[in-house]
């Protein structure tokens, strides 16, 4: 009996940190947009227990399902998914961003060779419009239809130099606002070189 007493008193003082850490959150994020996530339930994993909060911030790691394809710069958090995606690694600095995703991507457009790109002289990637919502984009900014493809000895099998319209996957994708905003990603496999005029 006492030791059920003693399991219910940790029990209750472990609930009490995980809620102590909560702060009420604003229907308004500091740039004056609404916040996505307010009336959305959040899961935190805290010290191996689950705590779900609904609009409030935690101090442990929050895993959200973002519903769409764009990325939530004061949200984003490693473990996010995202288009598909799942957020690997984030780098913020003084206003900027890097977000690094694992998985893959089917895409669909147009590819071409660059002697200049984000990623140095190689292919770039035009995405078809009806792929666009396919790909993480930044909050806040113009949707990016070029990805720069990483010049790899397989990238260079199986492109041609010359554009062509093709069905690919992507891999490592790389979002970034640095100085201009930019995709960056590996290629994965080439399903398709799709023959002009189809």
């Amino acid at each position: 009996m006492v030791n059920k007493i003693l399991k219910y008193m940790l029990y209750s003082l472990i609930v009490t940190a995980m809620t102590a850490g909560c702060s009420t959150q604003t229907n308004n994020l500091s740039n004056g947009k609404q916040n996505p996530f307010l009336d959305e339930p959040i899961v935190a994993q805290q010290g191996g227990q689950l705590a779900s909060h609904t609009g409030t911030n935690t101090v442990s790691t929050v895993i959200l399902k973002h519903d769409n394809n764009i990325i939530y710069t004061e949200y984003v958090r490693v473990g996010d998914k995202i288009a598909g995606l799942t957020v690997k690694s984030i780098d913020r600095d003084k206003g900027y961003i890097s977000v690094e995703f694992s998985g893959e991507i089917e895409l669909t457009g147009e590819c071409f060779w660059e002697a200049s790109s984000a990623a140095g002289a190689g292919y770039a990637f035009k995405i078809d419009d009806s792929d666009l919502n396919k790909t993480p984009q930044l909050d806040g900014y113009k949707s990016k239809r070029i990805i720069s493809i990483k010049d790899t000895d397989y990238a260079q099998q199986n492109l041609p130099k010359q554009p062509c319209r093709v069905r690919l996957v992507l891999a490592n994708l790389l979002v970034q606002n640095l100085t201009v905003v930019t995709h960056i990603a590996d290629l994965a496999k080439v399903i398709e070189i799709i023959p002009e005029n189809s």
